[in-house]
């Protein structure tokens, strides 16, 4: 299925931010933990379709594309085998994909998150339409 291209009135990854702004817990998670912050995908399509409230809610249990935004002093440093996050780390305020699955649920105002294993992150990509 081609990405579905969202009409955006502000960068994603801005209206993230503001929504968890003053809301995070102060210091970092422990360990390799990170915490992602899942896409809230706008209500109306490039090609003007209009996306239910069931399906957009149904993304805070399915929703596969994540901006990081809080990561463990651990996560994604290279290990002693050189077989885990030698080239290719991610960083805060990425946007990366994972299973739906993964992790545990919680959410900061309004915010679904998920508290994740470093290994968990499966790809970075560039914008999280692309990822459906």
């Amino acid at each position: 299925m081609p990405p579905m291209t969202m009409v955006h009135e502000t960068d994603p990854k801005d209206v993230l931010l503001n929504r968890l702004k003053g809301l995070l817990p102060q210091g970092t998670c422990m360990n390799n933990q990170v915490l992602v912050a899942i896409y809230d995908r706008p209500e109306k399509t490039a090609k003007g379709l209009i996306l239910t409230k069931q399906y957009r809610d149904e993304e805070k249990f399915q929703g596969k594309c994540c901006l990081i935004v809080m990561v463990g002093e651990t996560a994604f440093v290279p290990d002693e085998d050189k077989k885990w996050f030698v080239t290719n780390r991610p960083a805060l305020y990425d946007w990366v994909v994972m299973r739906p699955s993964s992790g545990m649920p919680m959410a900061f105002g309004g915010v679904e998150c998920r508290l994740i294993n470093d290994t968990a992150v499966l790809m970075r990509v560039d914008h999280p339409d692309l990822v459906w």
